[in-house]
């Protein structure tokens, strides 16, 4: 019987990573790459495309769990993701629905959105750790009690940078 829950749980995550696979390669082979970089070739360019696209999201995959492996637990690695993406985009949904937002700025979205969490924490580290992927790559200007407290700033630095260039290019 416990073969057969360890066999449903394998199932279940192979099924979820295939579906976390398939989504990247459909949106950056036809969502990006398709609709901006070479709108116009070939089927057979597509598939070789979305094969080369599969092949380095799994790296990128496994460059981002060894990554992960560097801190205290899976929270901290959470915090740090929402910090770098859930912040800057609650600043740009905040400004967006003021009706306030032109099409204009989607263009700077991804820039924008990332260049004041990582200047943050590449600035700065928590207490007992070493530059590196728990920040201080651009030196250390200051340090956190925590990585949670780190990265609580990286998020409120992130959604500042996003909410000011936002308007500023809305504007």
């Amino acid at each position: 019987m416990l073969g057969l829950g360890i066999t449903a749980l394998l199932a279940s995550f192979m099924s979820g990573m295939a579906g976390n696979v398939t989504a990247f390669n459909t949106v950056c082979t036809y969502d990006i790459y398709q609709s901006y970089i070479r709108p116009k070739a070939s089927d057979r360019h597509y598939l070789a495309v979305g094969r080369a696209v599969t092949v380095a999201g799994i790296a990128l995959s496994i460059i981002a769990a060894y990554a992960a492996s560097q801190f205290n637990n899976i929270m901290d690695v959470l915090q740090l993701v929402f910090a770098f993406v859930n912040a800057p985009l609650f600043a740009t949904f905040s400004w967006v629905c003021s009706g306030s937002a032109r099409p204009a700025m989607a263009h700077l979205r991804t820039v924008r959105r990332d260049c004041g969490g990582a200047v943050h924490q590449g600035l700065t580290l928590p207490n007992g750790a070493v530059p590196g992927i728990k920040g201080g790559w651009l030196g250390v200007l200051h340090l956190y009690p925590s990585e949670m407290a780190q990265n609580f700033w990286t998020a409120i630095f992130a959604w500042t940078t996003c909410f000011v260039l936002t308007i500023l290019v809305s504007c």
